[in-house]
């Protein structure tokens, strides 16, 4: 897929800030979080003129899961960070009429900068990548493919709120899309964190993701208008 002209340079604009040294003499500190998201999918995805609704709980997409990868890295000096996170899913399932495989992929790459200790603003964009395989059962043997990927600009806000010595609480949204990749896209990540030593942490929360994207038309269209969401629980290695 060709990238939009606006989504180059927000990518460009992006990377220089992320690039950009940093004032002051503090050292740079990294954490690396390995996390379960307990996604449920409800939507509607379409290929061509075909379009079926999705209606997940975490259980069915558990009982369908294939593959998964989730990770979420961050660099932080002084008042500004680099945030990646990664989240993929392979779901694989089975019935009387098909066999449908399903890989989705959603990778962030962000700049952050803490207007004060408490409060950041982020922006950068979310790489988003859809595969989807039907193939159907009986005679004819029929099999539909259809997928796509695309970035997204987005831009939000983050809040970092110390409760106690131990305990943090962490929460994020963000927007993005505006028609550049998806119709539109938001996001919101509420976390507790608790560090009982210096080198990790444990969090517990909830993620919501929605992504609006239709593309194409006729047989060549893609169709995803789908809510990820559901509770997430990880640890945090801090170096």
């Amino acid at each position: 897929m060709i990238l939009k002209k606006s989504t180059k340079l927000t990518l460009a604009a992006s990377l220089a800030l992320l690039l950009a040294t940093p004032a002051g003499a503090e050292e740079w500190k990294y954490d690396l979080e390995i996390y379960l998201l307990g996604a449920g999918l409800d939507g509607t995805t379409g290929i061509g003129p075909v379009e079926t609704e999705i209606d997940l709980s975490f259980g069915d997409v558990l009982d369908t899961l294939e593959l998964s990868a989730m990770g979420l890295f961050r660099a932080r000096k002084g008042r500004w960070a680099f945030l990646g996170d990664l989240i993929f899913m392979g779901l694989g399932a089975s019935n009387e009429v098909a066999d449908v495989d399903a890989d989705q992929l959603v990778l962030e790459g962000l700049g952050v900068y803490m207007v004060t200790d408490r409060f950041g603003v982020l922006f950068g964009g979310r790489y988003v990548d859809i595969r989807n395989e039907i193939d159907f059962r009986g005679p004819l043997g029929l099999r539909v493919r259809g997928g796509a990927s695309w970035v997204d600009p987005v831009v939000g806000f983050g809040v970092e709120a110390p409760m106690s010595e131990k305990w943090t609480f962490y929460g994020r949204f963000d927007a993005g899309g505006f028609g550049v990749g998806s119709e539109l896209t938001y996001q919101v990540k509420l976390n507790v964190g608790y560090r009982p030593s210096e080198r990790y942490s444990l969090r517990l929360g909830y993620r919501l993701i929605d992504i609006d994207y239709d593309d194409g038309t006729g047989a060549d269209r893609f169709l995803y208008d789908v809510v990820t969401s559901g509770p997430n629980a990880g640890v945090v290695f801090h170096f």
